[in-house]
């Protein structure tokens, strides 16, 4: 729906991840680099987790802290959504998860919008995060972890899971 706004494709590629991608040795154009916080546009209704339609909607958390788009690793860049955890629970560290990868094309960090428009640079915090060998890695106590999970969703039933844990 965005698109017709946009106009542009490669608004939804980082220049620095377009390089073609090759499968089954036949080499592609990448399409982009951009997947949406899986908790934004969604239309699954979850008692664990908030999903937001619409834009007045995203109200906790703020939208200056609420993430929209992610710059995803080109090697596990799939559906188009950047999947995290509906179940994430803040005082359970041992189950954090990393499903997909954020992009670390910048020199350990990677490009994150938010829905009150701006664009930030974040830098991962830990060697995990950087080298994640497969989706769905389990990585206890990760805080790049929390820090996404705190700025992608409201967690009603975890009031203290929605404190940002700012760096």
């Amino acid at each position: 729906m965005l698109g017709h706004y946009l106009g542009a494709v490669k608004v939804w590629q980082c220049p620095a991840s377009t390089r073609p991608v090759t499968v089954a040795g036949v080499s592609q154009l990448r399409v982009r680099t951009v997947s949406l916080n899986c908790f934004m546009g969604s239309p699954v209704k979850s008692p664990v987790a908030t999903s937001y339609r619409r834009q007045g909607e995203v109200t906790r958390p703020s939208p200056a802290e609420a993430l929209t788009f992610v710059d995803e690793r080109v090697e596990t860049i799939n559906d188009g959504s950047f999947g995290m955890k509906w179940t994430f629970k803040e005082n359970d560290p041992g189950s954090w998860t990393l499903r997909d990868k954020p992009a670390i094309v910048h020199d350990r960090s990677g490009t994150l919008s938010f829905a009150d428009g701006h664009v930030e640079t974040h830098r991962w915090q830990e060697a995990c995060t950087l080298d994640a060998a497969r989706n769905d890695a389990v990585m206890p106590g990760n805080q790049d972890v929390l820090w996404m999970q705190q700025r992608a969703t409201w967690r009603e039933a975890s009031p203290s899971a929605n404190r940002l844990n700012r760096r």
